[in-house]
Parts: structure tokens; sequence; C-alpha cells
């Protein structure tokens, strides 16, 4: 039996910034302004927030703390 590979998802504004990242256990329907960046088996891709991100993507004001520069993510000062 195959096991399915989850997939892991960004979600960008118009800068670039990281909004959101999502896959694994939850199914997106509409992948419009997403990017997959990566997909696999196991937690690291199910829980996917947990293991791309030292911190929460979006401060505690709402700003986001990194984003996606050439294929890579990086956080904002």
């Amino acid at each position: 039996m195959e096991e399915i590979k989850s997939k892991v998802y960004i979600k960008l504004d118009e800068d670039n910034n990281i909004l959101c990242c999502d896959g694994g256990y939850t199914v997106i329907e509409d992948l419009e302004n997403w990017i997959k960046i990566d997909e696999g088996l196991g937690d690291k891709y199910n829980l996917c927030q947990n293991h791309y991100f030292e911190k929460s993507v979006l401060d505690e004001k709402n700003v986001p703390r990194y984003k996606f520069i050439n294929k890579m993510i990086v956080e904002l000062e």
C-alpha cells in the first residue's frame, strides 16, 4: 500500500511576506496564492507550522515575521 505524502504550502501577500503555513492534515480547497514548498511523510509535513518556523508566522500584531525570497524562507528583522 502506497503512503500518501503530505504537502506543505505557504500563503504570501503581494510583497512575498508569509501569511500562513499549512498542509498535512489540512485540506486547502483553493490553492491560488499558495506555494508548495515541500512534501513528504511524517510529523514534519503534517505539523508544518512548528517544523518550518521557529516562531509563529505572524507576531502578536499580525505583522509577518518571514518572507519568501528566492525560494527560501527568510526571517524579517
